[in-house]
């Protein structure tokens, strides 16, 4: 009798099966004519985003052990430094697997009010976090952006001055699962000249395009870094 209702169930299934998998290559065909007709290059670089995700969905549902994915953004934390509950304050981040906050290196932001303001524009691109900190890990002016990967100093990526000018970049970057693009300071040194700087997170390595005499013309223009 179990044998007879398991028949019956699989054979139930097969139909709409059937159905899903028409369907998703009908919308194939759609994505395809559409992206055949005239886009901008945002509306394209989500789009690559947007399915690249969608392979790695489909490769780890066969992936019996596949790599943790990225750092979830709410587990970024403020903690004081010396653990005494006083600025100085530093990020941290908790690791999902052992449920400990650990401090991320020179991430010295100052005051828990400023902690606070930086925390939710921190980006992550797999395993890699693109968060504001202070260039000099002292609190205070210039801020920089920087890479940490599984918890460690990569790089800081650019001087940007100023904590707003920071935020601002990050806060209208454009990332997909193997890179982030953002408005930088095409010197290092948290003046203009902008320009439009593109990173992988695996490797580190750094594309710049563009050049503007302000941040603001920068962060209008469109992006045209390829990620």
């Amino acid at each position: 009798m179990k044998k007879l209702i398991l028949l019956m169930a699989v054979m139930c299934s097969l139909p709409l099966q059937a159905q899903v998998d028409q369907e998703i290559k009908d919308l194939l065909v759609s994505i395809r004519r559409e992206l055949n007709a005239p886009q901008d290059q945002r509306t394209l670089l989500r789009v690559r985003e947007r399915l690249k995700d969608t392979l790695d969905l489909l490769t780890d549902s066969t992936n019996p052990n596949p790599n943790p994915g990225p750092i979830p953004r709410s587990s970024l934390s403020c903690i004081a430094r010396d653990n005494d509950g006083r600025a100085p304050w530093v990020l941290g981040v908790r690791d999902p697997r052992t449920l400990q906050t650990q401090k991320l290196p020179q991430s010295n932001v100052g005051e828990l009010a400023i902690c606070e303001q930086v925390k939710p524009f921190a980006v992550n691109v797999r395993n890699s976090l693109f968060v504001c900190i202070t260039k000099d890990n002292d609190g205070r002016d210039p801020w920089a952006v920087a890479h940490y990967r599984d918890g460690e100093l990569v790089s800081k990526v650019n001087n940007l001055g100023s904590m707003s000018n920071c935020v601002a970049s990050l806060q209208q970057a454009i990332f997909n699962s193997q890179a982030i693009a953002f408005c930088a300071t095409s010197d290092n040194d948290g003046r203009g000249p902008w320009t439009q700087m593109s990173v992988v997170a695996e490797t580190g390595e750094i594309h710049k395009n563009g050049s503007f005499s302000t941040q603001d013309q920068c962060l209008r223009a469109k992006i045209k870094i390829s990620l």
